[in-house]
């Protein structure tokens, strides 16, 4: 029988995981960054949901946006002040994608945005490939 997959899109399951989960979890919240990252549907991947986060692990956030200058604009009016901010724009998989990167408490956090809604994007699905694997 498959695992019961968590449902990725509410971070409050990290709030009920491991130690190394729950830190990073209020360092989320405190940052606001999903909050402020609201309207373009934010969603958590990588190694922290997994509980495989590392000291050399970023928090990766997948938005949806479907004007990528749109959203470059957004970012750069939000996130700037942060600390190691930095914006890039490139192709992926022949797709526009806005990348943001910044540090706040104590983490290192990369917003991938393309304009593809989060759970469709490659990113998700290898989350939900991994941790069927893993279980």
């Amino acid at each position: 029988m498959a695992p019961v997959t968590p449902d990725f899109s509410q971070l409050n399951y990290l709030a009920k995981g491991s130690a190394t989960q729950k830190a990073a979890y209020l360092a989320i919240i405190a940052s606001n960054v999903f909050g402020l990252l609201e309207q373009y549907t934010p969603l958590l991947v990588g190694t922290l949901p997994l509980d495989l986060f590392t000291p050399y692990s970023d928090l990766d956030v997948l938005c949806y946006a479907p004007v990528p200058d749109t959203f470059a604009t957004f970012v750069q009016q939000h996130f700037n002040g942060q600390q190691d901010f930095s914006l890039s724009r490139k192709k992926v998989n022949g797709i526009d994608t806005v990348i943001a990167r910044f540090s706040s408490h104590g983490y290192l956090f990369e917003i991938f945005t393309q304009p593809i809604p989060p759970h469709r994007q490659v990113a998700y699905r290898h989350l939900l490939a991994e941790y069927t694997l893993l279980h």
